[in-house]
This record gives C-alpha cells, sequence and structure tokens, in this order.
C-alpha cells in the first residue's frame, strides 16, 4: 500500500491523495475551493456505534 500526498508550497495545504494497493490499483482524492475558515454545523457529521460494538474511552 502507498500513500501519495500533493501539497500546495505557499501553504502546505493538501491538494491531493493519492492511494495505490498492493494489486496497482489507484484512487485519487482532489480537493478544490477547500475553506478552513468555516464553522461546519453541528449535525453534519454523527456517528452512532453499533450496539455490539466494543467501544474505548480514549481519555481514561
Amino acid at each position: 500500500m502507498e500513500v501519495q500526498l500533493d501539497v500546495a508550497k505557499r501553504n502546505f495545504d493538501v491538494r491531493r491523495i493519492t492511494t495505490i494497493n498492493v494489486y496497482g490499483d489507484e484512487t485519487r482524492i482532489e480537493f478544490k475551493n477547500v475553506n478552513f475558515n468555516d464553522t461546519p454545523p453541528e449535525n453534519l457529521f454523527r456517528f452512532e456505534a453499533p450496539a455490539d460494538a466494543d467501544v474505548l474511552q480514549m481519555n481514561q
């Protein structure tokens, strides 16, 4: 497995992530018009662990 990051020289923002698996398949994700100053709404991200999942508290 290989992961390549394309980073902008002027501000070090990640512009592209490319992964190549053991079979040579390539997946490319490109980031355009990214704004890091926006605060996303609280309800945008939601995660509920499955009932049979073991949940570890990292702060304990």
